[in-house]
């Protein structure tokens, strides 16, 4: 998949909520399995120097993740992102 226009963050000040919006040149579908499906996720959700794992991904409207980046230069270096997801909608 390849993006057409840049990422746009919103983040207001005093907020504990963000927007990030994304546009695909591609099927919502296909964007949407690739949201969806561990392995897809992993192939395109970045960074390309790091070593993804997904430890929890519940991906639906209330659920919540755990994804966990390992350094690839052998430092041992890990950095672990999680977060609640509030609202899934299918196309």
């Amino acid at each position: 998949m390849t993006t057409k226009n840049q990422t746009t963050i919103v983040a207001e000040k005093g907020k504990q909520e963000l927007f990030i919006t994304r546009e695909f040149d591609a099927p919502r579908e296909m964007v949407f399995k690739a949201f969806n499906e561990p392995d897809l996720l992993m192939q395109w959700l970045g960074p390309d120097d790091l070593e993804m794992e997904i430890e929890k991904f519940d991906n639906r409207s209330g659920g919540s993740y755990r994804f966990i980046h390992k350094m690839c230069d052998g430092s041992g270096l890990t950095f672990a992102f999680n977060g609640a997801i509030h609202e899934v909608a299918e196309p």
